[in-house]
């Protein structure tokens, strides 16, 4: 049996999650995530850095086997499914607010490679009962006025067609969530790169306004017959997005 490799970004996004898991067998495991976001309100008119601190805790009779290396985000497409994602949804409190999670590729060739079961189980990392895994994950919120118009199009972002940009509303008037990457360096590549969003993970909201984060980690391998099979849903996390 093997499973595939990642190739690409390797991002594992712990994101904004309290909650406890059921197994895909209906056996209750009770593994919490917490979550710190900083700050939870981003700017009308300046970039800032958006600072996640989440906190995976066993709370079970059991040990539990995670496998961070083989996350990835739904979206996420330059890398072979490992039947373990973050599935995030932004929803917009706000009348007419939409948000969109895209990767805009620079790399369009194969996902993954093929590796072995036993390279699998050598990147699961056990969380003995009573332990916690902790994570932080930076990102940089910009909004839509500190984007150049021309960065914002169809032609800049996705030349290729490829990266489903045509179903995001008023994408010239959007604010942007920039993963694995801050204001430092973001500043660097925006006067160096006329496309300086590819590349990166990228959340577009069509509006400023309260926005509801939802979060579901699933763990659904389907080539590798040992990893443990869950899935979980984080409790809704207030934002306010492009507002004082």
């Amino acid at each position: 049996m093997r499973c595939a490799k990642y190739l690409g970004l390797g991002i594992c996004l712990f994101v904004n999650l309290s909650f406890a898991q059921a197994s895909e067998k209906g056996n209750a495991m009770d593994i919490e995530l917490q979550a710190i976001v900083a700050p939870a309100a981003w700017p009308e008119r300046e970039m800032e850095d958006v600072t996640i601190h989440v906190t995976l805790k066993n709370n079970t009779k059991k040990p539990v086997t995670i496998y961070p290396e083989f996350t990835a985000l739904s979206w996420q497409t330059s890398v072979a499914s490992m039947g373990m994602s973050w599935e995030l949804s932004f929803v917009a409190s706000t009348p007419g607010g939409i948000a969109s999670g895209r990767e805009l590729r620079t790399y369009y060739g194969p996902p993954g490679e093929p590796v072995s079961d036993e390279e699998m189980r050598k990147a699961g990392q056990v969380l003995n009962p009573g332990k916690e895994k902790k994570t932080t994950l930076n990102a940089l919120w910009i909004p839509n006025a500190l984007l150049d118009p021309g960065s914002l199009s169809a032609a800049a972002l996705d030349p290729r067609g490829l990266d489903d940009l045509k179903s995001i509303p008023d994408l010239k008037r959007s604010s942007v969530l920039v993963f694995g990457t801050s204001l430092d360096v973001f500043k660097k590549r925006m006067a160096e790169n006329k496309a300086p969003l590819r590349d990166h993970m990228v959340v577009f909201f069509s509006t400023p306004g309260r926005y509801t984060l939802k979060a579901t980690y699933r763990q659904r391998p389907t080539m590798c017959p040992f990893v443990e099979k869950f899935s979980a849903t984080a409790r809704p996390v207030e934002l306010v997005v492009g507002r004082k």
